[in-house]
């Protein structure tokens, strides 16, 4: 990889809980208290650098659909007993000195703290509910029902099967989802294609381990047999 890496997206999951996966792939770490960085050199770090390579920096950056952010602001004002008139639009809230809040600033300082469900619409503005570290509530999100998962209590889903293997040179520990049946060239290509896009390899079966695509989550490599 090169120096910097950026990951952009618009809604989804937090940047917190992708700056979490974000960090694997990061090989050093730069403390503003010293304004200096530092190299990761643990086993860990080395073994993720071999599999599938690290960058010096990778940063996460969320974006918000109009839709979700216009939702958001609906919902601010609707719990507040405000009529909505654009972004701008101004509520009173008591819980501070400084009472007069526009709609925009509060609707984004909650939203940043949420998971936003895939075709998922802000319904409302929980105002109690105080957890995910948002102090100003939690929006309650009207999504569809995930399809239900196929995998059985040995992990199997759609024809694989997930086992947890540690890998035999590096040691670390990996999931890996294992075809049914062999595979041809073209599909397997295309699947080593798209593991790859979720941060996975083909790993080569090895003694006890057996053959199949490798993530370093097992819920990656769930999300991985469940769309193919």
């Amino acid at each position: 990889m090169g120096d910097s890496v950026d990951v952009s997206y618009t809604d989804g999951p937090s940047e917190k809980s992708v700056t979490t996966i974000c960090d694997k792939y990061q090989s050093e770490r730069f403390d503003p208290m010293i304004d200096l960085s530092s190299y990761d050199s643990s086993a860990a770090g080395h073994a993720v650098g071999a599999v599938l390579g690290r960058a010096k920096f990778v940063h996460a950056r969320r974006e918000y659909s109009e839709t979700i952010v216009t939702q958001a602001q609906k919902a601010v004002c609707d719990s507040y007993g405000v009529e909505y008139d654009g972004p701008d639009t101004v509520f009173d809230d008591t819980s501070g000195d400084y009472h007069a809040r526009r709609c925009q600033n509060r609707a984004w300082r909650i939203l940043q703290h949420q998971d936003i469900p895939r075709d998922g619409s802000i319904t409302s503005l929980d105002l109690e509910a105080k957890g995910d570290g948002s102090l100003f509530g939690l929006f309650v999100f009207d999504a569809p029902e995930p399809s239900a998962s196929r995998l059985n209590a040995n992990g199997a889903a759609n024809g694989y099967s997930i086992e947890e293997h540690a890998h035999t040179k590096r040691g670390f520990q990996m999931f890996i989802v294992i075809p049914a049946e062999r595979l041809e060239r073209e599909e397997f290509n295309q699947l080593r294609v798209e593991a790859k896009a979720l941060g996975g390899w083909y790993s080569r079966k090895w003694r006890s381990t057996p053959g199949g695509f490798a993530f370093l989550e097992s819920e990656t490599a769930e999300q991985f047999a469940r769309e193919h």
